[in-house]
């Protein structure tokens, strides 16, 4: 009897421990998982910086081309086929449509898109057409908020927080954060005690 009752005691004990091992395989799988979980939460953080400007690259040698009537709007390729079908878009801005091109929209009014038509941003409006580049940036629009792209490459420099944004002029432009707008006739002007200049990274200068 008292053999018996050791090996139920010893079978009992190895069940225990068995039990302890099990629990703490599973709190640690959980760990695992939220680690999992947690590093899949960055990567795709860290994809969307890397894909918001959605800029796609192609070679010099490949592009579109404008063609504009009185009828229609499109983009061809080099061999004259449509790529971009006739008014799709009110208007387009860009002759020769590399990485991307500004057009007029319907629905987002003036807008930048890649080759593949997605969406970049809303371009800056300036008598009633996007912003001409001056020193190789113009201004667009994101929140409501005013900020600089590269006229080459159409890649956003300045990213848009200020709400007046002038044009940039020997390498400096005048901005500030807090502004508000007034009415002139069709036009308007922007007021603030704020006004400071950048220069084309951003950095605050005299």
């Amino acid at each position: 009897m008292r053999k018996i009752s050791e090996i139920i005691l010893m079978v009992a004990i190895i069940i225990f421990a068995m039990s302890c091992g099990n629990t703490q395989n599973s709190e640690n799988d959980k760990n695992d998982t939220s680690k999992i979980s947690k590093k899949d939460t960055i990567k795709t953080v860290d994809e969307q910086k890397v894909t918001e400007n959605k800029i796609i690259e192609f070679a010099l040698d490949d592009y579109l081309l404008l063609q504009e009537t009185e009828e229609s709007v499109k983009y061809v390729d080099k061999n004259g086929t449509t790529v971009i079908p006739d008014n799709k878009y009110v208007n387009c801005f860009t002759d020769t449509f590399r990485n991307y091109a500004l057009v007029l929209d319907t629905a987002k009014g003036f807008i930048a898109i890649n080759r593949k038509e997605q969406f970049l941003y809303n371009v800056f409006v300036f008598d009633n057409a996007p912003d001409e580049a001056k020193d190789g940036l113009f201004r667009i629009i994101k929140n409501n908020k005013i900020g600089y792209a590269d006229a080459k490459s159409g890649k956003i420099i300045i990213e848009p927080i200020y709400q007046a944004a002038e044009s940039f002029e020997n390498g400096v432009a005048k901005v500030a954060l807090i502004a508000t707008k007034e009415q002139i006739g069709e036009h308007y002007i922007w007021k603030s005690d704020n006004w400071f200049n950048i220069d084309k990274t951003g950095s605050k200068v005299k």
